[in-house]
């Protein structure tokens, strides 16, 4: 869970970057938010 968790970061990252369609950012940052919570609940 947590690799694709940075994988999901990291192409939100590079995404910023190359500037991409605002669709696939809003993508991105909607699965970078379930990410955290999946994280959230793994650590408690």
């Amino acid at each position: 869970v947590l690799l694709s968790c940075l994988v999901i970061l990291w192409e939100s990252v590079v995404a910023k970057h190359l500037s991409t369609l605002e669709n696939e950012n809003i993508k991105q940052i909607t699965n970078s938010s379930k990410c955290y919570q999946s994280a959230n609940l793994v650590k408690s």
